[in-house]
């Protein structure tokens, strides 16, 4: 059992999620969850849905096509 201050980052370490990541993979997070550095070192890279709060047309459409992989 985790105490309630953990972070999410390290419980993502500690669960052997990196295990799992090769190089070349994007794995998709909300924002705040800071895993960057980690996949990083994996080879791997963070990407993040951008808010549609005063965001142009192509950015919004572009949040939509990774909230939809995120689905899948």
């Amino acid at each position: 059992a985790w105490g309630r201050k953990v972070l999410d980052k390290v419980i993502t370490q500690k669960s052997g999620f990196f295990d799992y990541i090769s190089c070349e993979d994007v794995v998709m997070a909300d924002r705040g969850f800071n895993i960057a550095d980690d996949l990083a070192v994996c080879g791997a890279h963070l990407t993040i849905p951008a808010s549609t709060r005063g965001e142009k047309q192509l950015e919004i459409e572009k949040s939509r096509q990774l909230a939809y992989l995120r689905i899948l």
